[in-house]
């Protein structure tokens, strides 16, 4: 089992009647700062010793603030899928029912997906063993992808809970995590969809059909040189976007692209490892991925084109193995495919403040390799 260990800095602690101190430990990718808090929430006998109304009495709370923000902020609520019903709490006065322990955040760290999967990872991780909840505020735009065994709360309890103490380091809990990132299911039909319609376009190329036309099971029954269990999935994520190709802020801190000859140096990797391949490649610049990556034979790409992340993020974790670009989107669809995973060894750049702040023996498992 592989862990991945991430600290930030200590603010502030907070001490409760002399007896319990540094309660929390937490992490977040990079030795970046996200807003955090911890709430415990408890009738014990112990008071705070920080000044607070009555109402507020058996809270403690941890955050850290925003640094450096990155792209995704126009994720809406406008999926074409329902999401599931949940209770929103709305009240303080819910939340101090019992003596229940809480961890909440504020997510302004990043609003991209996998910064958020990170966000929600770390806060889960440290419930699980403080035998806490996450409290989620409702407009998390990890609802669209996740059923997240969370405790939902409106923004304005959110906000009203962020702002008191903080906290530093712990180790990922890797089954928790991966229980926590299941896929909705209307996300994971779309997404088996996708993957479905790639094997179908390398049944039609290998058999030589006509370009077009739809392969049935009885068709498909009739070409006995076709054995698609043998089909092996790379996922590639290409990231090209103007984040991190035009953003004078992210590539002084140390963001790199990964390039043109880092794609095939990875994707011939896979050719000659695995028989048959199959690659899944999503990206946030399709010019840019049309034109630069290189298809040896037909049937052997298969683009995404589903317009949602959450979709496209599915479809590599059904892949077998990886071709990761630089961010944590990337990260996360190694993560959950599981399989053999390739990364830019490129990044971050030399000498940078993002080089200084990345341990990279932490944030890459052990398993992944380094490519140029």
């Amino acid at each position: 089992m592989y862990h991945l260990s991430l600290t930030f800095t200590v603010h502030r602690a907070l001490l409760i009647s002399g007896v319990l101190r540094n309660v929390l430990l937490f992490i977040f990718f990079f030795s970046f700062t996200l807003s955090v808090l911890l709430i415990l929430s408890t009738f014990m006998e112990e008071r705070l010793a920080v000044p607070m109304q009555s109402s507020e009495s058996r809270i403690s709370l941890i955050q850290q603030v925003r640094i450096f923000p990155q792209g995704g902020g126009d994720v809406k609520f406008d999926q074409p899928w329902r999401l599931p019903d949940v209770v929103v709490i709305k009240e303080l006065a819910d939340l101090q029912s019992g003596p229940q322990k809480y961890i909440v955040s504020n997510f302004s760290y990043s609003p991209g997906l996998g910064n958020l999967m990170f966000q929600y990872a770390s806060l889960r991780a440290i419930a699980a063993k403080y035998g806490a909840k996450v409290l989620l505020p409702i407009d998390c735009t990890l609802r669209r992808a996740f059923n997240l065994d969370a405790v939902f709360v409106s923004r304005a309890l959110n906000d009203y809970l962020i702002g008191k103490f903080d906290a530093v380091k712990h180790h990922f809990e890797e089954l928790l995590i991966r229980e926590q990132f299941r896929f909705l299911p209307s996300v994971a039909i779309r997404a088996n969809d996708l993957i479905l319609e790639a094997k179908a376009e390398k049944i039609r190329a290998t058999a030589g059909a006509l370009e077009g036309d739809n392969v049935n099971e009885i068709e498909q029954a009739a070409i006995p040189d076709i054995d698609e269990s043998t089909y092996v999935y790379v996922g590639v994520h290409v990231r090209h976007g103007m984040d991190i190709t035009l953003n004078s802020r992210n590539t002084k801190h140390g963001h790199t692209v990964a390039t043109r000859e880092y794609f095939k140096n990875a994707m011939n990797y896979f050719r000659q490892k695995y028989n048959n391949i199959v690659f899944i490649i999503t990206s946030d610049n399709r010019a840019w991925m049309s034109a630069h990556i290189d298809v040896i034979r037909r049937g052997e790409v298969y683009f995404l084109n589903s317009r949602h992340r959450e979709v496209d993020l599915a479809a590599l974790a059904l892949c077998n193995h990886t071709i990761m670009s630089t961010g944590t989107f990337s990260w996360w669809a190694a993560y959950l495919a599981d399989g053999d995973a390739v990364y830019y060894g490129d990044w971050p750049n030399p000498g940078s403040v993002l080089e200084r702040t990345v341990h990279k023996k932490d944030f890459f498992l052990e398993k992944w390799i380094a490519i140029r």
